[in-house]
């Protein structure tokens, strides 16, 4: 979140400004103006996130290989396993569609929570 919010204060207001004048409405900011610029942060976050996945992955493959009987196996080296260990794809992929289905659901339950939290000015 630190890198999305840096990423907007260092629009120029002037820009901003300068859209508004022109007649473009808030959806046609966020497309044109908004979302090119915050390109950068985009993409740090991109590869943290890929990064962190990696090093949560190695850990647990490293300390204790999920043992034991698999209790302590992370969610998607269960359903890797599952796929590409034992060969069961059908169930390997819809077990990852659930899985992203629960994440799906609680982020968006996250913002909308937050949403109703913020400050408005």
């Amino acid at each position: 979140m630190i890198i999305y919010v840096t990423g907007l204060m260092s629009i120029e207001k002037d820009v901003l400004e300068a859209a508004l004048v022109d007649g473009a409405t808030g959806l046609r900011t966020l497309v044109s103006i908004k979302l090119p610029l915050m390109a950068q942060a985009f993409t740090i976050s991109l590869f943290l996130t890929i990064r962190n996945a990696f090093m949560a992955y190695d850990v647990n493959i490293a300390l204790n290989n999920g043992g034991p009987y698999r209790s302590t196996e992370l969610i998607s080296l269960h359903v890797f396993r599952d796929a590409f260990g034992f060969g069961n794809f059908a169930t390997g992929q819809s077990k990852a569609v659930i899985m992203f289905l629960i994440i799906a659901i609680a982020a968006l339950t996250q913002v909308i929570v937050s949403k109703r939290f913020e400050v408005q000015r």
